[in-house]
């Protein structure tokens, strides 16, 4: 898997007409400022620099899912666990939150905290 950033087109036009020159492979690398490595795998092959896909880790969430973890925010006053526990996800409370976080049409309310009820407030409610 790559490390650094890929070669421009300068660079390599750099590097064609430099070897071109019959300027060693270290020579070339140190003044376009790149390793010997990199120098040295496209001059093997330039037409097919770049052309092998990066690939990257899939994501747990499907986009389906993503949608669905939003439509059930949506409907009301659930946590990110409650969501979690409902879909049957494949990832963490805290991915959830993160999630809803990032999104831009929910908006965040905290549960206001209410006093306990005592024995009292039952009777004056009854």
């Amino acid at each position: 898997m790559p490390k650094g950033k890929q070669l421009t087109d300068v660079e390599k036009g750099q590097i064609l007409v430099l070897h071109n020159e019959c300027l060693s492979i270290r020579e070339i690398a140190e003044s376009i400022s790149r390793s010997k490595t990199v120098v040295h795998n496209f001059l093997k092959n330039p037409p097919a620099y770049g052309s092998k896909k990066r690939t990257e880790r899939p994501p747990k969430l499907t986009p389906a899912l993503r949608r669905r973890v939003f439509r059930e925010a949506s409907k009301g006053e659930t946590s990110a666990n409650q969501i979690r526990k409902a879909l049957d996800l494949p990832v963490n409370r805290s991915r959830v939150q993160a999630l809803l976080k990032k999104d831009t049409h929910l908006q965040y309310t905290k549960f206001l905290s209410a006093p306990l009820l005592t024995r009292f407030s039952y009777a004056t409610t009854a």
